[in-house]
C-alpha cells in the first residue's frame, strides 16, 4: 500500500504571516493539530502543531498576534505519495514526528499522513492476515 492510499486531502495550510491566534482558530475550525506553512509560491517553508503554539508560542512569551513563522518548525521532513507505508513509518520514527506532508513527484503538496493513519492501516492489515490464517486453519484437513 502506498501513502497516497491513506493520506488526508487536502492538507490544511496557512501562510507565514498568519498569526498564532489565526492558526489556532484554523486548527479548531478544521479539527486538525497540524498546519503546513506555505510561501506565496505554494512551497513548504514550515509546519506548526498545536503543541508548537502552546509550548513555543504561548509559553515562550509570544502574543496571539505574533506571526506563525516565529514558532513554526522550519526543517520539514516529508514523504512522496508513491512511497510505501513503511517508508513513511521509518521517516516518522527517525525524525520523531507524528505527521508528514505528502508531495507528488513534481514536489507539490497533495496531503498529510499521520502516525494514526499508519496504525489504522497496519491494524486492518493484521486483521485481514489473521482472518486468512484462521480460515486456512479451519479448512485444512486434519493430520492422519
Amino acid at each position: 500500500m502506498q501513502v497516497r492510499d491513506i493520506q488526508h486531502r487536502p492538507a490544511v495550510t496557512c501562510g507565514p504571516t498568519t498569526t498564532i491566534a489565526e492558526a489556532a482558530e484554523l486548527m479548531r475550525a478544521e479539527n486538525v493539530g497540524f498546519l503546513i506553512v506555505l510561501d506565496d509560491k505554494q512551497r513548504i517553508i514550515g509546519v506548526v502543531t498545536d503543541r508548537d503554539i502552546v509550548v513555543r508560542g504561548m509559553a515562550g512569551g509570544f502574543a496571539p498576534s505574533s506571526k506563525i513563522d516565529q514558532v513554526m518548525t522550519r526543517d520539514v521532513c516529508y514523504v512522496f505519495e508513491n512511497a510505501d507505508l513503511s517508508t513513511a513509518a521509518t521517516e516518522m520514527a527517525a525524525r520523531a514526528v507524528r505527521r508528514l506532508p505528502v508531495l507528488n513527484t513534481e514536489g507539490h503538496l497533495t496531503g498529510v499522513i499521520a502516525f494514526d493513519d499508519l496504525m489504522i492501516s497496519y491494524s486492518e492489515e493484521m486483521d485481514r492476515l489473521a482472518r486468512a490464517v484462521r480460515k486456512e486453519i479451519m479448512t485444512a484437513p486434519l493430520p492422519r
